[in-house]
């Protein structure tokens, strides 16, 4: 197909008054799980102490996708049920005892259009000369990280100049066709793990 799919994700942020000692890692993947993806711990990543300490969970896109609701207006029991599912989910995935994580702020958000299900095979931009106008994005290629929207960004500038200083005309990734990247294991991007079951734990608003 020519056309990019996007999955969704859900995104939930912890703040705990102590640091989590229990956990010794400070970013993991977890490909084994149906629910969580992406453990984070937010607070290491800034390079300073603090008393509290915040983490970001991700879910996998089949967790994320099985329990899509309007992003606006999140009802509190659907924030409650994805936070208490992906908490839970990480204290089983580290062997932690059951309701051990107690955090005092928490916060859930859904990913709607989060990464790609599918990306571009041979290249990372999009250039069309004859129209002047180009794409670039860590999210047409490869995964979804600094490095690869750097790489883009790098390429498409170098595509623009090619074409004013070379008068080079020759179109980039216009009859591209997106397909699925490769996940499993490293390799994998954010999102990507997970089995076909997941449960459903967020319950869409009633109607009025």
């Amino acid at each position: 197909t020519n056309k990019m799919q996007m999955s969704s994700i859900w995104s939930v942020m912890v703040a705990f008054e102590k640091p989590l000692d229990s956990l010794q890692f400070e970013g993991a993947f977890f490909p084994e799980s149906e629910i969580l993806s992406w453990a984070g711990n937010n607070t290491k990543k800034l390079g300073h102490e603090s008393k509290w300490e915040t983490w970001t969970l991700l879910s996998t896109k089949e967790f994320g996708s099985l329990n899509k609701v309007p992003q606006e207006s999140l009802p509190e029991e659907t924030e409650k049920a994805i936070v208490n599912t992906l908490l839970r989910e990480l204290e089983a995935q580290t062997g932690l005892p059951l309701d051990s994580l107690k955090p005092q702020f928490q916060k859930a958000q859904l990913w709607g259009a989060a990464v790609p299900i599918n990306a571009l095979s041979n290249t990372r931009i999009v250039w069309d000369p004859s129209c002047k106008v180009g794409i670039c994005g860590d999210w047409l290629k490869t995964k979804s990280n600094i490095e690869s929207a750097a790489l883009s960004g790098l390429e498409l500038a170098e595509a623009i100049h090619n074409h004013y200083s070379k008068n080079i005309e020759t179109s980039i990734g216009m009859s591209e066709k997106f397909g699925l990247p490769k996940a499993s294991g490293v390799d994998a991007d954010i999102g990507s793990f997970g089995g076909v079951k997941p449960k459903v734990v967020a319950k869409p608003p009633s109607k009025v």
